[in-house]
């Protein structure tokens, strides 16, 4: 159905437009009509018809000013113009001002219909080109986002024939100091067997945007890719700066604190060293995803970068800490136990937490459990009582105020949730 709007001061010439064609068995309908520019201007933005019959000579807004005002609007309707002899001037300027057609008055009925069913084909042509440069763009993007995954493994070598993929498919990275990240949504697993396909479709969403967000905010020269259903990486460089690492790692972590606000999942993001190569990117890319496998526990915001994390002995501590927390949260454990295990200072380890995580240990201590506690209620063999007792926690109560917390959904709501999807 196509949607046509008549604005004309006159009366007769309206209705005998509305009444004396059944234009319904053409497809068309008129979703309005007006005695003067002004308000058929009003009715034009809030319909955006396909098709708009005006007058030349009207009060408040002549046609010309009309048609003027629905081009600056970016409206994409056909205009048919009607006029008198006396009035060809206008019908002129009209015409070069982007109208359709004119039609003379009186207003002859087959003349009218010919002139609007023209129309209707000269439509049918705009919406085959979008349709058609439309499938040309998701087609490139589908080739592009094929060349960087290609990039990323390595499947494309040697600097020259990359320069040449990259200025083919426009896409701007810089020649060298770039950085690979590697975002990957923790307990992906998990989630791709208890969430529906439109939540987990809602979580790609909400991370491409992140992304997007992140590059766009901060100037990144960037390019990015999903990997697999929950993991993404970003290939970038940042602008001239003195720590582009210091920038990197504080805007990334803005970055995913706001996904896990969104999504209530936590992400692990794993940083390359600097690669001043195109052609050894994918081995910075491939640090980025070793440098996420460093994660030795679940559900924790963390950013690790290669190299450091593996040599240095506050990481390698922390990592110990999760660990041993991963393997001993259903028992009464508490930082200063977690300090003894690890023969260190419970202030010590206070201050790795802060520093590694940006979190405190309590806080971490109740995401495992809590991540663990899902898990368990996802299965409903396990009631909420013995979920409470398995996973650390004394008192119901205190457990359901801190899942809920933690989840926005009591215990006993999330095992409904997840055993009825």
């Amino acid at each position: 159905m196509y949607s046509m709007l008549v604005v004309d001061d006159e009366y007769l010439v309206r209705v005998g437009i509305r009444e004396t064609i059944e234009w319904k068995e053409h497809s068309i309908e008129i979703v309005g009509d007006a005695d003067n520019g002004r308000t058929g201007l009003e009715l034009a933005l809030k319909y955006k018809p396909d098709i708009i019959i005006t007058d030349v000579r009207m009060p408040n807004l002549d046609g010309l000013e009309f048609l003027k005002a629905i081009k600056a609007a970016n409206l994409d309707s056909i205009v048919i113009i009607l006029s008198g002899y006396e009035e060809f001037d206008y019908v002129r300027t009209a015409l070069r001002s982007g109208a359709f057609a004119y039609l003379l008055k009186p207003i002859d009925n087959n003349e009218l219909l010919e002139t609007v069913l023209d129309s209707v084909k000269e439509i049918n042509k705009k919406r085959s080109k979008l349709q058609h440069y439309s499938r040309i763009e998701r087609e490139l993007s589908s080739v592009k986002q094929h060349f960087v995954k290609d990039l990323i493994i390595g499947k494309i070598l040697g600097i020259d024939k990359i320069r040449e993929k990259l200025e083919l498919y426009n896409i701007t990275i810089s020649e060298k100091d770039n950085f690979a990240l590697c975002l990957n949504v923790n307990s992906s697993e998990y989630l791709m067997k208890s969430l529906t396909q439109d939540k987990l479709q809602a979580l790609k969403n909400s991370m491409t945007d992140i992304i997007s967000n992140f590059i766009c905010c901060n100037n990144f020269k960037a390019v990015y890719t999903d990997m697999s259903d929950l993991q993404w990486m970003i290939i970038l460089s940042a602008p001239e700066e003195k720590n582009p690492l210091k920038l990197i790692k504080g805007s990334i972590k803005e970055a995913i604190d706001e996904f896990e606000q969104v999504t209530g999942q936590t992400v692990t993001v794993g940083i390359s060293n600097v690669c001043n190569d195109l052609s050894e990117l994918h081995t910075a890319c491939a640090e980025a995803i070793k440098a996420v496998g460093l994660n030795m526990f679940t559900d924790i915001n963390r950013i690790l970068c290669a190299g450091v994390s593996e040599n240095n002995i506050s990481s390698r501590k922390i990592n110990e800490a999760i660990k041993y927390i991963t393997a001993n949260y259903n028992k009464d454990i508490s930082v200063e136990s977690v300090a003894n295990a690890l023969y260190i200072s419970s202030s010590y380890l206070m201050h790795l937490f802060k520093d590694n995580l940006g979190k405190t240990f309590n806080e971490c201590l109740t995401e495992i459990r809590i991540n663990a506690a899902k898990e368990l209620l996802s299965n409903p063999k396990y009631k909420v009582y013995e979920v409470c007792d398995k996973v650390g926690y004394n008192d119901i109560k205190y457990f359901s105020q801190i899942f809920k917390r933690s989840t926005g959904m009591t215990p006993s709501e999330y095992s409904k949730y997840c055993n009825h999807n």
